[in-house]
Parts: structure tokens; sequence; C-alpha cells
């Protein structure tokens, strides 16, 4: 198995980390946009249909920019602590039912 490890955006303008293994990619925070962090993984070969999770490390804005976009139009599971889940300062707190 190769695993590969690409550091996205990193910095308090937003933080997110790809990680890659047999064709499938995860994403450690989403701190940019959405489009922004698409066209970064795109450049890098993986599309939205091989983005199989996003781990949060914590609800800082810079962690957790792209989520509601990333989860609802790219139906991308997000996995956060139920007690960051419920400090995101988006268009409210995250709801159990999203918290894997």
């Amino acid at each position: 198995m190769e695993i590969s490890i690409a550091s996205l955006y990193s910095g308090s303008s937003g933080n997110c980390t790809l990680i890659r293994a047999d064709g499938d990619a995860i994403l450690i925070d989403a701190g940019r946009s959405s489009r922004a962090i698409l066209s970064a993984t795109s450049e890098l070969g993986v599309s939205p249909s091989e983005l199989r999770a996003v781990f949060v490390t914590h609800e800082h804005k810079d962690h957790v920019s792209a989520l509601d976009v990333l989860s609802k139009r790219h139906h991308i599971p997000i996995h956060i602590a139920e007690e960051s889940a419920v400090c995101i300062p988006s268009k409210g707190a995250m709801t159990a039912s999203e918290i894997l």
C-alpha cells in the first residue's frame, strides 16, 4: 500500500491536509473554501468522488470553513468531536445527525 500526504494549506488563513492510499483520500481539516480545496486536490489528481471523509481537529474557522459545502454538495462525511461540532461558527451548529 502506498500512502501519500500533502499539505494543501497551512496557517491562519486556512488548514487542510490530503492523505491518499490505494485510490481513496481523506482530508484533515477543511479551512479554506470548498472551491479552493477541490482545486488543490484536483491539481494532485484527486476528484471529489475519491474523498471519503473529512476529519476535523477542532472548530476554529481556519479548520472548518468548507465543511458545509463539502458535506452537503459533495456528500463527504465529516468526522468531528461533538464538543467541537456544536461550536462551529457557520449557519448554526452541526446537529448530532451530521456528526459521525
